[in-house]
């Protein structure tokens, strides 16, 4: 099946027991409580033809929900994508996937600085990672 809806209505459950494919001509937003990947898959682009468009997948669900169980030995939270098969999600292709500092960076900045050809989206989670090794000098930040 292809899913093309963008917005789609809110559904509580989305069962994948065969093929989902988003429709790589056209911004695509799926909208749910809880979707299960059971017994088949959920293709975002592929390896031959990336998604080049604009893919959301966004979880609704309340603080105080019950807990969904998707199969007997499966509990899952009030919001969630349970995977249990597969999920294969392929975007455009980056040039450059890491980039260095230029200035040092200090745990909770708002800025820092990096050397140039990064190509930075928004939305995207850049991590910052260490030079020491204490476990707790890395960072991440979401454009």
């Amino acid at each position: 099946m292809v899913f093309n809806m963008n917005p789609s209505p809110k559904y509580t459950l989305i069962r994948v027991n065969g093929l989902l494919t988003f429709d790589n001509t056209t911004d695509t937003h799926l909208k749910c409580k809880h979707l299960f990947i059971r017994a088949g898959e959920l293709n975002i682009g592929s390896e031959e033809y990336p998604y080049l468009q604009k893919a959301r997948i966004t979880l609704y669900g309340e603080k105080g929900a019950e807990t969904m169980v998707y199969d007997n030995a499966i509990m899952g939270g009030n919001k969630l994508i349970a995977n249990v098969n597969i999920l294969r999600i392929y975007a455009a292709p980056r040039q450059w996937k890491m980039s260095r500092l230029t200035r040092p960076a200090e745990r909770g900045q708002r800025e820092f600085y990096i050397e140039s050809g990064l190509e930075i989206f928004e939305g995207d989670r850049l991590a910052l990672l260490p030079t020491s090794y204490s476990p707790d000098s890395s960072d991440e930040v979401f454009v």
